[in-house]
C-alpha cells in the first residue's frame, strides 16, 4: 500500500492530491519487474474505478518526462 499528496499548480487547480492504492510488481526470472499492476485507487478518501486517468486528470502520470520526486520521512 502506499501514499502520495501531490501539490502542483498545473494539476488541479493547484489543489492538494492525495492519492492511495495498491502495487503489485511482477517479477522475472532475473528479478526484474515487468509488470505493474495499481489497485484500490482512491483519490482524496474517493475510490476511484479503473481506467484510473481520466479521474481528475491524472493523464499527465503517462507523461515520460515526468520523474517524480517523493518526499522522505
Amino acid at each position: 500500500m502506499w501514499h502520495v499528496k501531490i501539490i502542483s499548480s498545473k494539476i488541479n487547480g493547484g489543489r492538494v492530491l492525495h492519492i492511495d492504492g495498491i502495487s503489485k510488481y511482477f517479477l522475472n526470472y532475473e528479478g526484474f519487474v515487468f509488470r505493474h499492476e495499481v489497485s484500490n485507487l482512491m483519490v482524496n478518501g474517493h475510490r476511484i474505478e479503473p481506467p484510473y486517468i481520466k479521474f481528475y486528470n491524472l493523464s499527465w502520470l503517462q507523461n515520460p518526462d515526468m520523474v517524480p520526486s517523493p518526499n522522505l520521512i
